[in-house]
């Protein structure tokens, strides 16, 4: 795999996501036989075509907010037979007639550097809890940017378990020591932080109302 860590990207590729495809492609158990759907996918949905084209998972959505990016998407499928091929929706978080038909169907969420947007991280936490079945999980990678990964945190403590990931392997470390030579690079601006939310089950925040 030719990995690229940087952060100006003449694909149009941004780090968040291509630390998310990364992760995915090394731990495809996480996927087996899975429903997976990827929010906020942008013009390539990068992580959420990997992982179609691993063939691990039962079934893949590629989704953005925006028509244009799904309709490059499109494009690029046709470009591309995979072991399993993916469907593609224009899916804006919090709207339901775009969101209910996934409402607790899915098993693995997963997107990248959707964080930017003050207005845009309460809708994205209804959005995943309401796809997200019981103990499902959802990957969400983004850069600290000033506390904005960490506000989506605290947002989604009620709905889930909150693991924070800020060490990965080598072939990230390699790429993080060469990138932050470059005086244009900045962790805060461009390190991708990792967050894993398992969702809790009815029982599990009835529990933690009535231990508040």
């Amino acid at each position: 795999m030719n990995y690229v860590f940087a952060p100006h990207l003449p694909t149009g590729i941004w780090p968040s996501e291509e630390v998310l495809t990364y992760y995915c492609l090394s731990h495809l158990d996480t996927f087996k036989d899975k429903h997976v759907l990827e929010l906020g996918g942008g013009m390539t949905c990068l992580a959420g075509m990997m992982v179609a084209a691993s063939g691990v998972p039962s079934r893949v959505v590629l989704t953005d907010g925006n028509a244009l990016s799904v309709s490059n998407v499109k494009v690029a499928l046709q470009h591309n037979t995979l072991p399993v091929q993916p469907s593609t929706r224009v899916l804006r978080w919090g709207v339901e007639e775009e969101v209910g038909p996934y409402r607790d169907k899915v098993d693995v969420a997963m997107c990248a550097d959707c964080l930017f947007f003050d207005e845009g991280r309460e809708s994205l936490v209804r959005t995943l809890v309401s796809v997200l079945r019981p103990g499902g999980v959802a990957l969400v990678v983004a850069p600290a940017r000033s506390g904005t990964f960490h506000s989506f945190a605290t947002l989604c403590r009620p709905h889930f378990t909150v693991a924070v990931i800020t060490e990965y392997d080598g072939v990230v470390r390699q790429h993080v020591s060469k990138c932050s030579r470059d005086p244009h690079y900045s962790d805060n601006l461009h390190f991708p932080l990792l967050m894993i939310l398992h969702k809790l089950n009815d029982n599990n925040n009835d529990n933690d109302n009535n231990n508040n």
